[in-house]
């Protein structure tokens, strides 16, 4: 053990030491929060990457389809108001001659738009013939002006094929509809459709249209890399591939793989918004963002994590490298002075946790001439008043001054344990109620010195009877007993002699305070038991009225 040094070095020397080692380790700290606020802000940076250029982009694409919208419902509107009468159409010069009027107003939208392709104006087949049943163009690919194309003779074809949904569903579902993109035949390529019916007087006069050629969309997409090995990709409404580089068109997205179906799901329910989800395909981990267009697609912006996370990565590794080397050399440093310090600071803690779990026990040695030899000094001497003052409490509080038995302050920190037994269901117990009787009688016939002897040889009595049980006086005359262990096992046998001792003293008492008259009541508790006690309450309850029971019985024996 060491000895206390003559020279007295101060305790606050040693903080300061640990303090310029705590300031350097809080520069530490500060400096992981800037580099964590540095990776939120790549972080956001990254993310608004993504979310500007598909936003962009989903802007550019949607001005296209809504000029294209624009256009049709402009036509729209000029062929319901240059008709007086939809029956009118019947008659074939003035079919001609509406057909052109709109052949006019149509051809002057779409020569403007270069991305429009074709545009048609296909009339109910009850209205017309086969050969002037409306207009079809299509724009020449090397005049890129538009031509004339043979009128469809819909009666030819089932309302349900695949060729002519373009005018069934809008005139049978009585709304515009954006057509998904698909494969025309006749125009060789791939286009999007937008399709209006024409009512006059709530009458289907035909369907306006126009087809944009989907190159013109996907030739965008390609070019769409805010990281090296990003790329855009198009889903229709269904969740069906529309375009992607690498896979086949028609196919479902989540049919890709099993593990984005949450994804897809995501993307076909929710705007994209400012989000950034996490994805896996074949091995990759992906990051995407999506924007709904104008004809319920999906336009789809996804890119490599890795490559999305490159900047932080490469913060993150150098700052983690940095910080063990400085962490390194602070915590030898640390160690160093504070195990030296703290070494009898821990004594004291550990002798603090002796005193508290209620062991006073304890002698300290000063290790240095310091503050800290002085606090123990103080502690030691604390502790030893301490001791002696439990002591006379306890002895104070927690003592019938009379009996010396346990007080009733003990007895109720005592029901704070039972509860507990009751509650975890842990012990089987019992409580025996007693209560002394003719004490009245002797106090007031005797007077109290010859009471408080009764009391005194009464309770000798229970405390002998029940040695291995602790006994509690909670009132005057009432006492209580929590049998447990073998008490408990062996409970009956001793009531029976707890009654036949009784009888002795009475037999031969040579006073009234030796005639010993104690009625008594118990209660069990067995956690096995299905009806065992909810509460002490209970338990006390019924070992009251047993006790009650016993002393009416008693003071019956006694008057016959």
């Amino acid at each position: 053990m060491k000895t206390p040094s003559e020279h007295f070095i101060s305790i606050q020397t040693k903080f300061i030491i640990l303090i310029i080692s705590s300031v350097l380790l809080v520069a530490l700290v500060v400096g992981g929060v800037g580099v964590h606020s540095s990776m939120q802000v790549i972080d956001n940076d990254s993310r608004k990457i993504m979310n500007l250029t598909i936003t962009d982009e989903a802007n550019q694409l949607n001005t296209k389809l809504r000029t294209m919208r624009q256009s049709v419902e402009v036509a729209s509107a000029s062929a319901v108001d240059s008709l007086q009468n939809w029956q009118d159409l019947r008659n074939s010069l003035t079919r001609l001659s509406y057909l052109y009027s709109i052949e006019v107003i149509f051809n002057r939208m779409a020569e403007n738009d270069p991305s429009i392709i074709s545009y048609y104006y296909q009339l109910n087949p009850d209205l017309c013939g086969a050969t002037d049943a409306g207009i079809h163009y299509t724009r020449h690919p090397y005049t890129q002006s538009f031509q004339p194309d043979p009128t469809i003779d819909l009666k030819a074809y089932p309302s349900g094929s695949p060729s002519t949904e373009w005018y069934y569903l809008p005139s049978e579902n009585g709304k515009p509809y954006w057509l998904s993109p698909k494969f025309n035949r006749r125009l060789n390529k791939y286009v999007i459709s937008y399709v209006v019916p024409v009512y006059k007087y709530s009458h289907l006069v035909g369907v306006v249209g126009m087809d944009l050629d989907f190159t013109e969309i996907t030739r965008s997409l390609d070019l769409l890399k805010p990281y090296s090995h990003a790329n855009a990709f198009l889903l229709d409404k269904n969740g069906r591939m529309a375009y992607h580089q690498n896979m086949r068109a028609g196919v479902y997205y989540p049919g890709v793989k099993l593990g984005l179906r949450e994804v897809a799901r995501r993307i076909r329910i929710q705007s994209g918004k400012d989000l950034l989800v996490s994805y896996e395909l074949d091995g990759v981990k992906k990051k995407l963002t999506w924007r709904s267009l104008d004809n319920d697609m999906k336009l789809v912006l996804a890119a490599p994590a890795e490559e999305i996370d490159a900047i932080r990565n490469r913060l993150v590794i150098r700052c983690i490298s940095a910080t063990l080397l400085i962490c390194i050399f602070f915590v030898c440093i640390t160690i160093s002075l504070v195990g030296h310090i703290i070494r009898p600071l821990r004594k004291l803690n550990y002798s603090a946790s002796r005193i508290a779990s209620g062991d006073l026990d304890i002698h300290l040695i000063p290790e240095t001439n310091d503050e800290v030899g002085a606090l123990t000094k103080s502690f030691e001497v604390t502790a030893a008043s301490l001791k002696k003052y439990i002591s006379d409490v306890q002895l104070l509080a927690y003592r019938d001054p009379l009996t010396g038995v346990k007080s009733k302050t003990a007895y109720v920190d005592e029901i704070h344990r039972i509860e507990a037994l009751i509650s975890n269901k842990s012990e089987r117990f019992a409580l025996v109620l007693c209560d002394l009787n003719h004490l009245k009688r002797i106090n007031d016939s005797l007077g109290h010195e010859e009471g408080d002897r009764y009391i005194t040889n009464s309770c000798f009595y229970i405390c002998t009877v029940f040695l291995h049980s602790p006994v509690y006086r909670i009132g005057g005359d009432e006492f209580v007993i929590i049998l447990l262990g073998t008490d408990y096992d062996y409970r009956r046998s001793l009531l029976e002699s707890f009654e036949q001792g009784m009888e002795r003293a009475q037999e031969h008492a040579k006073s009234p305070e030796e005639a010993i008259s104690i009625a008594y009541g118990m209660a069990e508790f067995d956690p096995e038991d299905p009806d065992h006690y909810p509460n002490y309450q209970a338990l006390f309850r019924d070992a009251d009225q047993r006790m009650y029971q016993k002393k009416k019985a008693m003071n019956g024996l006694r008057s016959n």
